[in-house]
């Protein structure tokens, strides 16, 4: 589906956690020097003060946000001072527990990040992914989804993948999600 974005709202990526669950080869993390952990409530709550009303939160960065057990807690506290919070995931954390954690402290969006759906050429871009369990969250968020909260998933084009685009539009299709496509970046 056609997306429009409002370029009017201060947008802001907050990384909730500087670890993650998998192994992306286009991901430059494992090149970083600095420690892997998670934000703190403490340091969230320092970030928080300078986030003014009516702008968007996108838990992203180079880690999985989902490995932060704070992340509800942070959502609600962002919702009370309206600011759309939204979560960039790898999808391999999805579950019914998370899902409802979240979408009760009042997610207003997932992005999942989605490369094929061909097991041979998802492995070539993430070696340690279970793409059966990646479909299967999926269907999980598809079926607990409450009217209103935007679910998308985020293609990454690259040499590797070039051919995966349809049967992604297809999964986005039976999912009801919507699709962005961006190219490989380095």
């Amino acid at each position: 589906s056609l997306a429009i974005v409002d370029n009017s709202a201060p947008l802001f990526d907050i990384e909730a956690a500087a670890s993650c669950n998998l192994s992306c080869h286009f991901c430059p993390r494992d090149a970083l020097t600095r420690p892997q952990r998670i934000m703190t409530p403490e340091t969230f709550a320092a970030v928080e003060r300078f986030l003014p009303a009516g702008a968007v939160v996108m838990f992203a960065g180079l880690g999985e946000p989902l490995t932060n057990h704070h992340l509800p807690d942070f959502v609600a506290r962002l919702k009370r001072r309206g600011v759309s919070p939204c979560v960039i995931t790898n999808g391999m954390l999805i579950n019914r527990p998370r899902i409802a954690a979240l979408i009760d402290a009042g997610i207003d969006q997932f992005q999942v990040s989605v490369h094929a759906v061909d097991r041979a050429t998802f492995h070539t871009l993430v070696p340690d992914i279970d793409v059966d369990r990646l479909v299967a969250n999926l269907h999980t968020l598809a079926e607990l989804r409450p009217p209103g909260l935007r679910v998308r998933l985020n293609f990454v084009a690259g040499a590797k993948n070039s051919g995966e685009l349809p049967a992604v539009t297809a999964l986005v299709r039976e999912l009801g999600f919507d699709l962005f496509v961006r190219a490989e970046h380095n």
